[in-house]
C-alpha cells in the first residue's frame, strides 16, 4: 500500500456526527502564546451533536480555552489499508460546571473518507 496514493471523498454532516459517535479519542487544536497545541482528548457527543471534551489533568485545558474558537479532530485509520476517516470541527469552547470538560458545538464541521489506492 503505497501511502501517497489516497483518494478521499467529502462526508456530509450528518456522516460526520455519525462517525465522531463511533470513537472516543480525538485531538484539540488551539493556540498558547501564539503557537498552536495540539492536545489528544477522550470525547463524546451529547444530545444535541456538541462536542464534549474532556480536560486531561493537569492540562488546564479548560480555564485556557474557555470562550475561544478551537478546531478539533477524531479519527479512525487503518494503518494496513490507509482506510477509514478523519472528522474536523471548530467551534467556540465553552468550560462546563465541573471546570473537567469543554462542549464544542460545531461551528463549521468536515469530514473526509480515506481510501488507499
Amino acid at each position: 500500500m503505497d501511502p501517497n496514493h489516497l483518494t478521499a471523498d467529502t462526508l456530509t454532516p450528518d456522516a460526520c456526527l455519525r462517525l465522531l459517535g463511533r470513537t472516543t479519542i480525538g485531538r484539540v487544536v488551539y493556540t498558547r502564546h501564539a503557537l498552536p497545541v495540539v492536545l489528544p482528548v477522550r470525547f463524546r457527543l451529547d444530545y444535541s451533536g456538541a462536542v464534549v471534551l474532556s480536560a486531561p489533568p493537569g492540562t488546564q485545558l479548560a480555564e485556557r480555552v474557555d470562550g475561544s474558537i478551537v478546531a478539533f479532530q477524531a479519527e479512525e485509520l487503518d494503518p494496513a489499508t490507509l482506510r477509514g476517516h478523519s472528522v474536523m470541527l471548530h467551534g467556540r469552547a465553552e468550560a462546563l460546571d465541573d471546570g473537567e470538560e469543554l462542549r464544542l458545538v460545531p461551528q463549521m464541521l468536515c469530514g473526509t473518507v480515506l481510501v488507499g489506492a
